[in-house]
């Protein structure tokens, strides 16, 4: 049995825009404009290391550093996949192509896409 059915992507992606119209709201609170380039935290999670390894794979392809692909702290048989992007605009649009695009990346590997954050202070964000 998969890890995302069908119906959980379809899901997730319909309910995007307005999942990232209130993130970016918050955001613009901090002084980020839809301008910044920004480089966001991805989250993904299934119940398999090999699952969670073809996903890191597939998002380094992109150009993504892979930041973790290990164990759940929280549930050991789930498997847990973060890393951050390029920096990109944070605009609605941009974000809901994006996260569209994240959302399918992890369907396509039974990886469910739990989500993104970002600092404002990109300064204090880990970037090697």
């Amino acid at each position: 049995m998969p890890y995302v059915s069908k119906q959980q992507f379809e899901e997730g992606v319909q309910n995007l825009p307005n999942a990232n119209a209130r993130t970016l709201e918050q955001l613009e609170k901090y002084s980020t404009s839809e301008n910044s380039g920004l480089r966001m935290e991805f989250f993904f999670y299934t119940d398999e290391q090999n699952k969670a390894s073809n996903l890191a794979i597939d998002l380094s392809k992109l150009g993504y550093r892979i930041d973790t692909v290990d164990r759940s702290e929280g549930d050991e048989g789930l498997w847990v996949v973060t890393g951050l992007t390029t920096k990109m605009k944070s605009d609605l649009n941009t974000m809901n192509d994006w996260t569209t695009l994240m959302w399918k990346i992890g369907f396509e590997n039974d990886c469910e896409f739990d989500g993104w954050g970002t600092l404002v202070d990109q300064d204090e964000m880990d970037l090697r």
